[in-house]
């Protein structure tokens, strides 16, 4: 809201435990991923659990002029750094153009974004996409985040996608927009996975929002339980899932 914000969780989980407020430590969950520019390949990666020490939270606003200034700093160096790899993290998906006209959300790139939103959409589908193939390979119990296009869909889009291009930015065109949005399939979460067909992903999750998603807690407990090897009550979690 304009004045105040009403949060998912008691504040004291989603403002001081779960947050990663400045000035504090706070124990998360990392990828760390070796990434080889000249082979254009991952040459190794895991996740663990660590405390990090979070020395100041930043703003969009902020990362787009600091990678704008002509002035270095180790934390521009570290942004331009993330910067070099993201075409070759776009790689592992496509977002459709229609899935983002109709889903103005996380899961989508937008042209009309900044560098750093951006940046913070694309390190956040590939950690999602990352999570959820790495949960299906290891069998974790996991909430999959399924987006499903049948073939009476697929030459339905088509036909969307011709009238919009013809009848670009009129009347006809936000009239399309509406309609098609109405049509559109949506996402959904399930404990089987069925692919994610607007991200072209064989294998999509929740796992990079924990204060705003309860998909993203559920996973990202699923995963924290597989590396301490605390698999003992796996089914029963996976019937909680249910």
């Amino acid at each position: 809201l304009l004045d105040t914000s009403i949060p998912l969780f008691p504040t004291l989980l989603s403002q001081d435990l779960f947050s990663l407020k400045a000035g504090e430590a706070h124990q998360v969950l990392s990828l760390y991923v070796d990434i080889n520019l000249e082979r254009q390949r991952i040459e190794h990666s895991y996740f663990q659990t660590e405390w990090v020490n979070v020395l100041k939270n930043d703003s969009y606003a902020s990362c787009d002029q600091i990678l704008a200034s002509h002035t270095m700093s180790e934390y521009k160096e570290t942004l331009v750094a993330i910067q070099r790899v993201l075409p070759f993290l776009r790689k592992y998906f496509q977002v459709d153009a229609v899935y983002s006209l109709v889903n103005e959300s996380s899961d989508a790139i937008l042209p009309t974004q900044t560098k750093s939103e951006q940046m913070v959409a694309t390190l956040a589908i590939f950690m999602n996409r990352y999570a959820a193939t790495f949960a299906l390979n290891k069998n974790i119990p996991f909430l999959y985040r399924n987006h499903e296009l049948k073939n009476f869909y697929r030459e339905e889009l088509e036909q969307f996608k011709m009238v919009l291009k013809k009848e670009k930015n009129t009347r006809a065109y936000l009239n399309e927009i509406e309609i098609l949005k109405s049509r559109y399939p949506k996402s959904y979460y399930d404990i089987v996975n069925r692919g994610h067909a607007g991200l072209h992903i064989t294998a999509y999750s929740h796992i990079t929002s924990p204060i705003r998603r309860v998909a993203d807690d559920y996973n990202m407990l699923s995963i924290m339980k597989w590396l301490a090897n605390d698999t003992s009550d796996m089914e029963w979690y996976k019937h909680e899932l249910l």
